[in-house]
């Protein structure tokens, strides 16, 4: 599972910096050319958030998943007491 989690996790990193990238580029565009914030901007805006925090949640799970922290929690009172 964590191969797995850590492969999710490199690819949505893409995912966000393209959004990222895309979001700020119509928000510049909207700025300079002075148009309204439309419904296809709204929508950009949350889906970019929606991979953000989809990312956020991979992290996560890597993080919990992985050996190091797997094993600092298998034997937690021995390590604390060194």
């Amino acid at each position: 599972m964590y191969p797995t989690l850590l492969l999710l996790h490199s690819l949505f990193r893409w995912l966000v910096l393209l959004s990222l990238c895309y979001a700020i580029a119509r928000s510049y565009r909207g700025y300079y050319y002075t148009s309204e914030f439309s419904f296809l901007d709204n929508k950009i805006r949350h889906w970019t958030a929606t991979i953000a925090h989809i990312q956020l949640i991979l992290g996560i799970l890597v993080y919990v998943n992985s050996p190091i922290i797997q094993y600092y929690f298998s034997d937690f009172k021995n390590l604390i007491s060194n």
